[in-house]
């Protein structure tokens, strides 16, 4: 198991899944940063996109940051949230995979990504080149871009 710097790396993609859980790979990668005083600028364990997750599928924060801290390997890790989350049915997995693809119904957060969207164009445009700003209607979709992460199509 490798920690990523993130000073100097970025993780991986919103867009990554582990086991089919979608954001976990990215939520692994930025706690064992976290947990190891290399997460630079990104938020720390748990940001607001892994309370979304862990809303989504009920787990308990601390429980999988203390897994995570213990240097479990991602295998380990997406064995837990299988066992632990309240639906990780196929089902439950499509509908966050839904959550992080489709624009938010809800006019204000659509409006916040509009304004990170026009505060980080200039960093998008640098990571992704040939992304089309106005397709970034949802946050996961603008973290990945403004990372140089490809898109989901």
């Amino acid at each position: 198991m490798t920690t990523l710097d993130l000073t100097k790396a970025v993780p991986r993609s919103p867009f990554d899944d582990l086991e089919g859980f979608l954001w976990l790979p990215r939520m692994i990668d930025k706690a064992r940063a976290f947990y190891a005083g290399k997460h630079g600028e990104y938020t720390p364990y748990p940001c607001p996109g892994d309370k979304h997750f862990l809303k989504h599928f009920g787990l308990d924060a601390e429980a999988l940051g203390a897994l995570i801290r213990a240097g479990a390997p991602d295998d380990e890790i997406a064995a837990w949230v299988a066992a632990q989350a309240k639906d990780s049915s196929d089902a439950a997995k499509a509908a966050f995979r839904r959550s992080q693809r489709e624009p938010y119904a809800n006019p204000l957060l659509r409006l916040a990504v509009v304004l990170l969207r026009w505060k980080n164009a200039a960093s998008i445009k640098a990571g992704t080149p040939g992304v089309d700003l106005g397709s970034l209607d949802t946050f996961a979709k603008l973290v990945a871009a403004e990372e140089g992460h490809p898109l989901p199509s």
